[in-house]
C-alpha cells in the first residue's frame, strides 16, 4: 500500500501493491507518456479551472459590485470600500499554509468541496450587508474560506505532473482568472439589470448568484475531484504505475512523509523568500487590475455598464497569452526569462495609463489596459511554477507554494490602496506604485535566474568530483535534503538566453525610466528642466532604442546644427508619419533622408522661394503687417483681447499663405477658407501627438482595425486627413475658376520699404510663442565628437528653440513681452523652424 492509501480511512480502494521502483523505472515510449499525459489533462485540468475560475470571481466581484451602486447604497466614504477589499487578504494570507497543510492530512476530494461550501455561502449572504461593518465582517470571513483553494490547487497539480509541465498546467489552470474578470463583467452586466427583483440592489444579485454557483459546483466536486493518481478512477493500474513513476524519477526520490523539518527547511531557505518577492511584485498588478479595472475604465470617461462590458476584451485578450506562455515555458523549459521578458510588457502597459488624459484620450487609455493585462496575467503562472519546481520533496513544494501565494497575496492589501477615490481619473499613485513592484520582481526574477543557474553548476561538479551518481542507493541517503541534495537540479534556463533577455529588458528599462521622466508637462518644458538640473545645455537621452540628444543653447546648436551641417542633415521619418494608412509624408521634403531625392527637393524649392526670388513677396508682407497691425489695435479693446490676439496673428499668418499660394486675399475671420485652416492647424498637432506616442512604440498598432475598442484614433487621423485634402483643394478650384474667367492677377515684383517697429514685434512673438518649440531634428550621418562627448552615427539631434527662447543670457528679463530688445538689431532671432543645410 502506498503511503496515500495508508493514511485514507474513510475511503474504500482497492489493494494496490506498489511494486519497487526497479519494477517501473523504465520510461513508456513517448507516445504513450504523451497519451497518458492528455488523459490527465482532460480528467484534471477543466474541473479544478472552474474551481479556480469560481474563486476569482468572488473576490474580485467587488470592482463590478462597486460600478453597480455598492458604495452609494451602502454609504461607503473615504477609504472604506479600499479597506473592505483589503481585509480579504489578511484573512487569506494568513489560512494559506495551515490549508495547505491540511490538504496534505486530507484529501482533496474533502478539503476542496468543504472551503467552496464555506466561501460559497459568505458570498451569498454578502447581497444583505446594509453598511460598512457589515461588508467588512463578510470580506474577513470570505479571505478565511478562499484561502486553501490557489495554493491547495497548485500543490494538488504538483502531484500529477512532472515539474517540467506544470507551468503549461499552471497557466491553463490560472487562466481561468482572465476568464473569470472577462465573465464578470458580461455577467455583472448583465445582473445590474435586476436592480430592484427581489427588494435588492443589482450589485446584492452579483453576490448572491455567484456564491449559489459556488455552492453547486462544490457539490459536484465532492464526487468529481480525484485525490490522487493511486486512487484515480480514471486511470487503470498501469496507468497509475506509470503516473507514479514518473515523478517518483523527476523528484530524485526526495522525501514525502509529512515532518516538520520540511517545513523548516521551506521558511528558512532564502530562494523561497526570492520567489515570494518575485510573486508578489506581480500579484500587485494583478488584484489591482482585477479590483480597480471597472472604476479604472469608468474613470476614462465610460458609463458604468460600458465599463461592465468594455473590462470583458483585456481579460480575453490576456486569457489567449497566458495560456500561449504556459505552453511555450514548459516547451523550452524556461520560467525565469518569461517573467523578464513580460513585466516590462506590463510596465508599457501601465505606463501608457499613466501618462494618458483620461479626458481627451479615453482610447489610449483603455489600449494600456489591455497591454497591461497581457503582460501581468502570463508571468503569474510562471512564477508559481518556478516557486514550485525548485521545491524538493512533496511537503516542502506544498509549503512554499503556499509561503509564496500566501506571501504574495499580502500584496493584495497594497493593490486594495493604491487606487483611490481622490485620485480618479488619472490614478498616478496606483499606476506608479504598480510600476514600481513589477521592476522590483523583475529585478528579483534576474537575480533568482543567476544563482539557480550557478547552484545547478556547482552540483554539477560536486557529483563528478565526488563521484555521485544517480542509483537507488544514493537516492535514498539524500532523501531528507531535500533541493539541497546533489541530484537535485532547478528548473532555470539556458544561460544566453537570461544574458539575453537581462541585457536587452535591462535596456528597456532604461529607456521606459527616461520616458517615464518626461511624462509631465510639454515636452520642451520638461528638457528646459532637465537641462536646468544638470546644469548643461546638453542633455542625452535613449528611448526605446533611439539615443537622442536635446541642444538647449543657441551656441550648441549653431556649432553643432551649422556649422556641422555636412554631418548633422539627415532626417528620420517616424513610422506614424512613413505609414501609407495613416499620414503617408515618407515622400515630403521635410522627411526624406539626406539623399539625391532631397537635394532636387531643394533644388525645386530654391528656385522658387530663395532669397532674390522671395523679394517678390515683400508688398504682401507689407499688406499683411499692416492689417495685422490694425487687427491688434482692434483687439486690445475687445472684452477677450488674448483670444482676439491669438486670432489676430492667426489670420495673418493663413493670409500671408493663401495669397502667395493661391493669390487669393482672406476676407475676414468669417472666411469659409480661414475656418479651414484653423480647424486643421487647431486639430493638426494633436492628431499627430496622439498617433505618434502609441504606433510609434508599437507600429502593429497601425494594423488594427477602426473597430476595436481604442482605435478610435485612426478614425480621427483619416477624418483629419480628408479634411485637410478638402481645405487644400478648395482654393485651388478657386484659382482655377479665375484662370477660366479671365481675371487672375498676375504676381507683381516689389521691393517695399521695411517696417523696423513690426519686424521687431514679429521676432519677439516668434521668441515668445516660437511655431515650432522643439525645431525639426536632424540625424547624425557620423560618429562625431563635440566638447568630450562622443555622438554616434544614427543620434537624434534636435534643438529646443523653447529653452534658448527663454535664455536669460542673451534675453533680459525673458519671460516679459518686450518687442524693442530687437530694435537695435544686436539680439539673435530666435531660429524659425531650425538650422543647418534643412
Amino acid at each position: 500500500m502506498s503511503d496515500y492509501e495508508k493514511g485514507e480511512k474513510n475511503e474504500h480502494v482497492e489493494d494496490i501493491t506498489i511494486p519497487s521502483e526497479e519494477q517501473f523505472s523504465l520510461p513508456l515510449d513517448e507516445k504513450a507518456d504523451r497519451r497518458l499525459v492528455r488523459k490527465l489533462d482532460w480528467n484534471l485540468l477543466p474541473f479544478v479551472s472552474l474551481l479556480y475560475l469560481l474563486s476569482f470571481l468572488d473576490r474580485s466581484n467587488i470592482g463590478n459590485a462597486r460600478v453597480a451602486g455598492l458604495s452609494t447604497d451602502i454609504g461607503l466614504k473615504g477609504l472604506e470600500y479600499n479597506i473592505c477589499a483589503a481585509v480579504f487578504f489578511l484573512t487569506y494570507s494568513a489560512a494559506e499554509i495551515p490549508s495547505n497543510m491540511a490538504l496534505k492530512l486530507l484529501r482533496p476530494s474533502i478539503w476542496i468541496p468543504s472551503i467552496m461550501v464555506a466561501w460559497g455561502l459568505v458570498m451569498t449572504f454578502m447581497c444583505f450587508v446594509k453598511d460598512f461593518k457589515g461588508l467588512l465582517i463578510a470580506r474577513l470571513f470570505l479571505g478565511l474560506a478562499e484561502a486553501g483553494l490557489f495554493p491547495g490547487v497548485n500543490f494538488y497539480i504538483s502531484m500529477w505532473y512532472k515539474r517540467s509541465e506544470l507551468a503549461r498546467r499552471v497557466a491553463l489552470f490560472f487562466s481561468a482568472a482572465t476568464i473569470a474578470g472577462a465573465f464578470g463583467g458580461l455577467l455583472a452586466f448583465g445582473i445590474d439589470h435586476m436592480e430592484g427583483l427581489g427588494g435588492l440592489h443589482g450589485w446584492a444579485w452579483i453576490f448572491a448568484l455567484e456564491g449559489i454557483l459556488t455552492v453547486i459546483v462544490a457539490g459536484i466536486a465532492f464526487f468529481y475531484l480525484h485525490d490522487y493518481p493511486e486512487t484515480a478512477r480514471f486511470l487503470n493500474a498501469e496507468e497509475k504505475l506509470a503516473v507514479r513513476a514518473r515523478l517518483t524519477r523527476d523528484a530524485n526520490s526526495l522525501a514525502t512523509h509529512f515532518d516538520r523539518k520540511f517545513v523548516w527547511q521551506a521558511l528558512g531557505d532564502w530562494k523561497s523568500w526570492m520567489q515570494v518577492l518575485v510573486y508578489t511584485g506581480i500579484l500587485i498588478p494583478v488584484y489591482a487590475f482585477s479590483l480597480f479595472l471597472p472604476t479604472i475604465i469608468t474613470g476614462l470617461g465610460y458609463s458604468g455598464p460600458q465599463a461592465q462590458l468594455l473590462s470583458v476584451p483585456p481579460y480575453v485578450v490576456a486569457c489567449i497569452v497566458t495560456i500561449g506562455v504556459g505552453i511555450y515555458s514548459d516547451k523550452h523549459c524556461l520560467r525565469g526569462p518569461y517573467i523578464l521578458a513580460f513585466a516590462p510588457i506590463a510596465i508599457i502597459g501601465y505606463a501608457i495609463l499613466y501618462a494618458t488624459d483620461p479626458h481627451t484620450q479615453p482610447g489610449a487609455g483603455y489600449a494600456g489596459t489591455i497591454i497591461a493585462a497581457c503582460g501581468v496575467f502570463p508571468t503569474v503562472a510562471v512564477a508559481i511554477a518556478w516557486a514550485g519546481n525548485n521545491a524538493g520533496g512533496e511537503l516542502k513544494r506544498g509549503v512554499v507554494l503556499a509561503m509564496t501565494i500566501g506571501f504574495g497575496n499580502l500584496g493584495g492589501i497594497v493593490s486594495s490602496f493604491i487606487y483611490r477615490t481622490q485620485d480618479s481619473p488619472r490614478f498616478h499613485l496606483g499606476h506608479g506604485v504598480v510600476i514600481g513592484v513589477l521592476c522590483m520582481s523583475w529585478v528579483a526574477s534576474a537575480i533568482a535566474v543567476v544563482v539557480y543557474r550557478r547552484l545547478n553548476s556547482q552540483k554539477d561538479e560536486l557529483c563528478a568530483r565526488e563521484n555521485i551518481v544517480d542509483c537507488e542507493e544514493r537516492r535514498a541517503e539524500y532523501r531528507d535534503l531535500g533541493d539541497a541534495s546533489p541530484l537535485f537540479r532547478t528548473i532555470m534556463s539556458d544561460g544566453s538566453i537570461v544574458i539575453y533577455a537581462a541585457l536587452t529588458l535591462s535596456a528597456l528599462g532604461l529607456a521606459w525610466r527616461n520616458l517615464l521622466s518626461m511624462i509631465p508637462g510639454p515636452e520642451y518644458l520638461t528638457y528646459k528642466r532637465i537641462g536646468d538640473e544638470l546644469k548643461s545645455d546638453i542633455i542625452f537621452l535613449e528611448i526605446l532604442g533611439n539615443k537622442i540628444i536635446v541642444l538647449n543653447s543657441m551656441r550648441a546648436a549653431s556649432e553643432l546644427l551649422e556649422q556641422r551641417s555636412a554631418l548633422y542633415s539627415d532626417r528620420i521619418c517616424p513610422p506614424v508619419l512613413k505609414d501609407p494608412e495613416l499620414f503617408d509624408w515618407s515622400g515630403s521634403t521635410g522627411m526624406l533622408g539626406y539623399n539625391d531625392v532631397w537635394r532636387h527637393h531643394r533644388r525645386m524649392i530654391s528656385k522658387f522661394l530663395g532669397t532674390r526670388e522671395s523679394a517678390q513677396f515683400y508688398r504682401i508682407q507689407e499688406r499683411q503687417a499692416r492689417a495685422l497691425l490694425r487687427n491688434l489695435i482692434d483687439a486690445t479693446s475687445q472684452t477677450k483681447p488674448f483670444e482676439d490676439v491669438k486670432q489676430a496673428f492667426l489670420l495673418s499668418m493663413a493670409s500671408t499663405m493663401f495669397e502667395l499660394t493661391y493669390g487669393y486675399r482672406l476676407q475676414s475671420k468669417d472666411d469659409p477658407f480661414f475656418q479651414g485652416f484653423q480647424e486643421i492647424l487647431e486639430h493638426g498637432m494633436d492628431v499627430i501627438m496622439l498617433t505618434n506616442f502609441y504606433v510609434n512604440l508599437f507600429p502593429a498598432l497601425s494594423r488594427i482595425p477602426e473597430w476595436v475598442p481604442g482605435a478610435g484614433w485612426k478614425r480621427t487621423i483619416r477624418g483629419w486627413r480628408d479634411h485637410k485634402a478638402r481645405a487644400a483643394i478648395a482654393p485651388l478650384e478657386w484659382v482655377k475658376a479665375q484662370v477660366h474667367a479671365g481675371t487672375a492677377q498676375p504676381s507683381l515684383l516689389t521691393d517695399s520699404e521695411r517696417l523696423p517697429y513690426v519686424n521687431s514685434l514679429i521676432s519677439e512673438v516668434m521668441r515668445w510663442r516660437p511655431a515650432l518649440p522643439t525645431a525639426l531634428p536632424h540625424v547624425c550621418l557620423e560618429d562625431d565628437k563635440y566638447r568630450g562627448y562622443d555622438i554616434l552615427k544614427g543620434t537624434i539631434v534636435f534643438g529646443n528653440v523653447w529653452s534658448m527662447s527663454r535664455d536669460e543670457n542673451i534675453y533680459s528679463n525673458p519671460e516679459t513681452f518686450d518687442p524693442e530688445r530687437f530694435s537695435d538689431g544686436q539680439l539673435p532671432q530666435v531660429p524659425v523652424f531650425g538650422w543647418g543645410r534643412r
